[in-house]
């Protein structure tokens, strides 16, 4: 994700995701900005918890942390980098499950992982406690699976290739 300045990096970073939300919700997503880099930043929705698309009550909330960089090459490119993020899911009156990646936390707990929360229905009290690793997750891979898992009905005709557009462009930040 790289740009000229580092609102331009910023903006080739954030437009791709929300094109990618808006397959399933009206939300906005809000920046921190692009001073002081190479400060942490982070991009979030515009409420808390945003409501999905859905016939059951269902919606997310989504934070992640962000930094933009110089590249070093030649004309003063910008890029930005992921540096982790927390979705969650929750129907009406529970958290249902929670992917996080929080490296730079405090704590032993460094690698992306999943919760299983009360609204999974989960009985195991190890499983409930677990940080279950899964590698990164994308928001894109969260999207596509309250559309596929949670009976979420898209916004857009077009919604799968606003999915797999929008995580091929972001690939990059999360090297």
């Amino acid at each position: 994700m790289a740009g000229r300045t580092p609102q331009e990096a910023l903006n080739t970073f954030v437009h791709p995701l929300q094109r990618a939300l808006s397959t399933v919700s009206d939300g906005i997503l809000l920046t921190s900005g692009v001073r002081n880099p190479p400060a942490l930043h982070m991009l979030r929705l515009a409420q808390p918890t945003q409501r999905l698309h859905a016939s059951a009550v269902l919606a997310m909330s989504f934070v992640c942390d962000y930094q933009i960089l110089e590249t070093g090459e030649p004309g003063g490119a910008w890029s930005v980098r992921g540096l982790g993020y927390r979705c969650e899911l929750r129907d009406a009156e529970h958290e249902i499950l929670a992917y996080h990646w929080h490296p730079f936390a405090l704590g032993d707990v460094v690698f992306p992982h999943l919760h299983l929360s009360a609204g999974s229905s989960v009985a195991n009290v190890h499983l409930t406690r677990a940080h279950l690793p899964t590698g990164l997750v994308h928001l894109e891979d969260v999207l596509r699976l309250v559309i596929d898992a949670f009976d979420v009905q898209p916004l857009r005709p077009d919604w799968e290739e606003v999915l797999r557009r929008s995580k091929a462009a972001s690939l990059a930040v999360w090297v």
